[in-house]
């Protein structure tokens, strides 16, 4: 059975994986405000994995027979004035969530919810991977030195797609 705490701190994470999403997807307006749709596709993508984070953590909470409890999502920012400083914004927000999930961690264990711990490593996992890739944002902006640098950066952000890395146990309908 989930310790009552670790629940109340994932039920709280999945308020937060939402505001990322909206975080993300604010980028995402920006960046096509800036004529830059491969960047927007970057964080159209980003904003979808946030989404399935928070669906994930519903769905495991509810198969714990946690009740569900949604909070107000704060609205996100909506200016910046470079994609470097909105890549850096991402990574601050990444490493945010990352101090959150150890948090959670660090609750579970020592409640000794195992179940709990078992959830959680593909999140701690996942947070390694989603700094690595805003920092590998930040330095692509960071070296790109003059607009056809940055166009053929775009172009090579525009490749990314969707794809779910979470074992997620839902259908997509109820992932939506």
């Amino acid at each position: 059975m989930i310790n009552k705490d670790v629940a109340a701190m994932l039920n709280d994470q999945i308020t937060n994986e939402f505001h990322a999403g909206y975080l993300y997807l604010s980028m995402a307006a920006q960046a096509e405000d800036m004529n830059l749709p491969g960047l927007a596709n970057w964080f159209y993508v980003q904003h979808q994995e946030e989404h399935t984070h928070a669906m994930n953590i519903f769905k495991y909470l509810t198969e714990q027979g946690v009740k569900i409890s949604l909070k107000e999502i704060k609205a996100p920012k909506v200016t910046w004035e470079s994609p470097v400083e909105m890549a850096k914004d991402g990574l601050k927000h990444e490493e945010l969530v990352t101090a959150t999930f150890h948090k959670i961690m660090d609750a579970a264990h020592a409640a000794r919810d195992y179940a709990s711990i078992a959830f959680m490593n593909w999140y701690i996992n996942e947070q390694v991977e989603e700094e690595a890739a805003a920092k590998d944002l930040i330095r692509k902006f960071e070296m790109a030195e003059n607009r056809s640098a940055l166009l053929f950066i775009d172009a090579e952000l525009a490749q990314r797609v969707f794809a779910p890395a979470l074992p997620v146990k839902a259908t997509p309908v109820q992932l939506a």
